[in-house]
């Protein structure tokens, strides 16, 4: 779910994007001239003292997130946020960028809360840390499936595309674990690609678990996981994502009689294999087709279907392997427009040569 709008919308993760450019703030100090004949009453006027461009301070975490949150509750004795995630970029244009990512609950006084996912990101000017869109309170999740992984959160991680790339990205994974109702537990990760615009590039369910017990006579698990690359597919000159989508399905028989004499499904594992394309389409990418990427392949009494509770960001130049994945969901809606009074890149475009990936340090923390 979750970094801009997340599940249930039709998935787009970060993916590459060509160098935006950045202006940085610059101050000059004032040109004074003195008086040539100054009156003798006059009082010596102070030194003018010229302000110089300094490096990124150190920034705290928690510092950082309440920066970014409403300043209805940034102020709040405990950091009021489900958990929160942190990726630095020092060489981003513009100056240091310290990006946020976090989910957190807004409470009605009654007993009920509204769910928010908010991703924006601070920026050293040389003199001061803005953020990327000023007073921007993030996503609201309406959703029953966004909600869920909300409030069922076990980590955020975000990662910061590697020194040097021209593809600017900061890639985010959330991962909630739950119980959906009393028949149906519900295992999954879902990923979001960023660029500094703010904007969500790419967005998926990368990994589902479900276990469902409602059938009698039987227990059905579901895994779904994807793996992709960035691969040129036509004469464009831009990288497309191609996913590679693996659908698992076990039915488990539990002895019990089927109501009514109805006949169970057989035992064991059915596996299908389907390809996802997605293009570069203003400024995101947008799922163009679908096609088959292998026969099913049954498999009788196989072991259970692992859990995975959290997937790290592609490496940067590992190509596709077999993994497993869910039908497209989005979360959520195009990022806000970029705040015109802070310095941030314009639109990025994909770079003919995406570098996938980071080798920057995952950090991600619980609320407060």
């Amino acid at each position: 779910m979750i970094l801009s709008p997340l599940i249930r919308r039709p998935w787009l993760l970060a993916l590459p994007v060509t160098a935006v450019v950045m202006l940085a703030a610059s101050s000059m100090a004032p040109t004074t001239s003195g008086q040539t004949a100054p009156a003798a009453s006059a009082t010596p006027a102070a030194p003018t003292v010229a302000t110089i461009a300094s490096p990124a301070p150190a920034l705290e975490n928690e510092v950082a997130v309440r920066m970014l949150l409403p300043a209805s509750i940034r102020d709040s004795v405990k950091l009021p946020v489900r958990k929160w995630a942190r990726a630095d970029m020092p060489d981003a244009p513009g100056g240091y960028v310290a990006f946020i990512a976090t989910i957190y609950p807004i409470y009605d006084g009654q007993g009920g809360s509204t769910e928010w996912l908010l991703t924006n990101y601070l920026q050293w000017n040389g003199f001061q840390w803005l953020p990327a869109v000023a007073d921007y309170p993030g996503y609201q999740l309406t959703d029953p499936a966004d909600i869920f992984l909300a409030r069922n959160l076990t980590d955020i991680t975000a990662v910061s595309s590697p020194p040097g790339q021209d593809y600017r990205i900061f890639t985010v994974s959330y991962t909630g674990d739950g119980i959906v109702n009393p028949t149906l537990a519900r295992t999954e990760t879902s990923l979001e690609i960023y660029d500094l615009t703010d904007s969500t590039v790419w967005s998926r369910i990368i990994t589902l678990r479900e276990t469902d017990t409602s059938n009698p006579g039987y227990v059905l698990r579901h895994a779904e996981d994807v793996d992709f690359s960035f691969q040129l597919i036509d004469s464009s000159g831009l990288f497309a994502i191609v996913a590679t989508v693996t659908d698992t399905d076990e039915v488990i028989l539990t002895g019990s009689p089927a109501p009514g004499g109805t006949t169970l499904p057989p035992a064991g594992v059915t596996t299908t294999k389907t390809t996802e394309i997605y293009k570069w389409i203003d400024g995101i990418y947008v799922l163009q087709r679908q096609a088959p990427a292998g026969p099913t392949t049954p498999v009788a009494d196989a072991p259970a279907v692992p859990v995975i509770t959290a997937t790290p960001a592609p490496a940067a130049t590992a190509p596709a392997a077999a993994a497993t994945a869910m039908p497209p969901r989005v979360v959520g809606t195009p990022a806000p427009a970029v705040s015109t009074s802070t310095p941030v890149p314009a639109t990025a475009t994909p770079p003919a040569n995406p570098v996938p990936g980071s080798t920057a340090t995952p950090r991600s923390g619980p609320a407060g």
